[in-house]
């Protein structure tokens, strides 16, 4: 049996940092429900690679706002502003290219490892994307109508 150690993010970036910078993968467990339903909250593990310079339309990319760290997608890029967002979220973070740490490559998950950006999960993601659509499109005539 194997022990565990938990330790902070803030305590592993410089590990991770190194590890990226060395061409290494690095491995970390998701932890928070931003991600939902594609990311589980201490159920996923991520492998990341370091960030190439070229952002990529939905992938997953790691980094840094104001010393707190995220795991979230790429939405696009307007002016000099780069849009990320939770699968799980509504709202979009604004994101310096020189905060990109690394982007995801490989999901864990139950025992299996498997791309988040092949066919499949792709096709996935835009059925989840269009049920979030009209989700808040929902929520926000019923609450034009009750208030």
């Amino acid at each position: 049996m194997s022990k565990q150690l938990k330790v902070s993010i803030e305590d592993l970036v410089p590990i991770i940092k190194d590890g990226l910078e060395n061409n290494q993968e690095v491995e970390l467990k998701v932890v928070g429900i931003s991600m939902k339903p594609f990311l589980k909250d201490k159920e996923s593990i991520v492998i990341l690679k370091k960030y190439d310079g070229t952002l990529k339309r939905k992938h997953i990319y790691f980094y840094s706002i104001d010393e707190k760290y995220y795991l979230h997608r790429y939405i696009e890029s307007t002016k000099s502003m780069n849009l990320f967002r939770g699968d799980a979220l509504y709202n979009y973070e604004l994101v310096e290219l020189d905060n990109i740490l690394g982007e995801v490559v490989l999901v864990k998950s139950a025992g299996k490892k498997y791309n988040p950006y092949s066919f499949v999960n792709k096709t996935k993601l835009r059925f989840y994307l269009v049920y979030k659509t009209i989700k808040s499109i929902f929520r926000s005539i019923i609450r034009r109508s009750n208030g």
